[in-house]
């Protein structure tokens, strides 16, 4: 009967072992994707700023508004690729010395395809990879290209999209003057309780002095704020 009881127990204790074994870890890649289709791809955002520029001695009045849509992901062998549209309308107003608007402003509206390819680096539990300008319909544009990461919060209801670059600066409505520049970006996509895809991103300027501290005087900073408008 003790033999009998103790072979139940070890069956038993051997289903369990068998119940409590990890299950298999589901992929960045596959998390990424899961949200993009389901909440992002396909939708038109409505992206809103304005703010004050001050560089090389020049100081701006920005006006920025941009319909952002997010289309093409696909899967690729170790990671993900998709389209940013961005119809951008911008307005840049010369200051003077006391801050006050001068006649002299600058349309600089476009239209923008990023494409987004990224590669998941399991050690730090991201995708990591390039943001490249492949279209911008604004004349003789500086900017080219970023380097990009995705990373989810463990939920999976928020997924954080960063992006940095070194790149030239316009310092003169003429554009004639550059200098460089370095920015980062970190936006945080999300969905309201009505199913509306929300964004709200910070982007940061920094002075660029290879001879002192590099790129950690901050220039300028940028809050963007995102609502869904299409469809």
């Amino acid at each position: 009967m003790k033999r009998m009881v103790s072979s139940l127990l070890l069956l038993v204790g051997a289903v369990s072992a068998m119940g409590s074994e990890p299950t298999a870890r589901v992929s960045l890649q596959d998390r990424a994707i899961h949200f993009m289709k389901k909440n992002v791809i396909g939708r038109t955002q409505l992206v809103t700023t304005e703010g004050t520029v001050e560089h090389e001695g020049a100081k701006y009045a920005i006006r920025f508004q941009a319909y952002v849509t997010w289309n093409n992901l696909k899967r690729t062998a170790d990671g993900l690729i998709f389209d940013q549209v961005r119809q951008i309308q911008q307005s840049n107003t010369t200051l003077d010395a006391k801050g006050n608007p001068t006649a002299k402003v600058k349309r600089t509206d476009r239209t923008v395809i990023v494409r987004y390819a990224l590669t998941e680096r399991v050690t730090s539990n991201s995708l990591v990879g390039v943001a490249n300008m492949v279209k911008n319909t604004l004349e003789d544009p500086t900017g080219r290209a970023s380097t990009a990461m995705i990373e989810l919060s463990p939920d999976n209801k928020e997924l954080y999209l960063y992006e940095s670059q070194i790149g030239f600066s316009e310092t003169s409505l003429d554009g004639k003057n550059l200098s460089p520049v370095a920015n980062a970006s970190d936006a945080t996509l999300s969905v309201d309780r009505s199913g509306r895809l929300m964004m709200y991103e910070t982007l940061k300027f920094y002075k660029v002095n290879v001879n002192k501290d590099f790129a950690r005087e901050e220039l300028n900073r940028f809050n963007l704020n995102a609502v869904q408008v299409r469809p």
